[in-house]
């Protein structure tokens, strides 16, 4: 078993009852990518392409902005949950990239952190947009990653405090890297 799910369970952080799964008293569900996908492309098919991926980029970031507000609130279980920070300094990104990792979203890495926190180079090795687009579709042309790049501007925002915008620079669905890399920058205030 994953040791940071061992300590969520150890933490209540997740509870799993005979109906549901809560994590931090949220109800979860477990949904396939490729329902994010097909929701994506039946938005673009009735709004079109940059209204869809700002549907799905908001839906992710509402996610986990409304998540990381519950994760935020038990400090205490969050410091014992980590023996060593991240290169940020901060156990509440280190929970959200764990969170992330743990859900099945990817592996995120900070590759550069600029001004204080304020700019942020992030690569996410397995993201299963990427892999699910590939593995469906084959290579596209664009990133195809926008829930994803949401749930990173959500954790971000309740870790700031402060609105913040994620662009997915690079997209592993294109074929050209490994790995999809994003701009995370803070924007202004909440």
């Amino acid at each position: 078993m994953n040791e940071f799910f061992k300590k969520m369970i150890f933490a209540k952080m997740v509870i799993f009852g005979s109906e549901s799964i809560n994590l931090l008293g949220r109800r979860v569900a477990l949904i396939p990518i490729e329902v994010i996908l097909k929701m994506e492309q039946d938005l673009a098919g009735k709004l079109g392409k940059k209204e869809a991926r700002e549907f799905i980029y908001n839906w992710g970031k509402y996610q986990t902005e409304t998540g990381s507000k519950r994760y935020l609130s038990n400090k205490k279980a969050l410091s014992g949950m980590f023996q060593r920070l991240p290169a940020t300094g901060n156990p509440s990104l280190e929970l959200g990239r764990n969170v992330i990792r743990f859900c099945g979203w990817g592996d995120i890495k900070i590759l550069t952190a600029k001004k204080m926190g304020n700019e942020m180079v992030l690569e996410v090795k397995k993201s299963p947009f990427a892999l699910e687009y590939l593995e469906k579709k084959g290579k596209s042309k664009g990133p195809v990653c926008n829930y994803l790049a949401g749930i990173i501007a959500g954790v971000a925002k309740a870790t700031y405090k402060k609105e913040c915008v994620c662009t997915e620079k690079s997209c592993a669905a294109t074929g050209i890297a490994d790995s999809c890399l994003f701009e995370l920058k803070v924007t202004g205030e909440s």
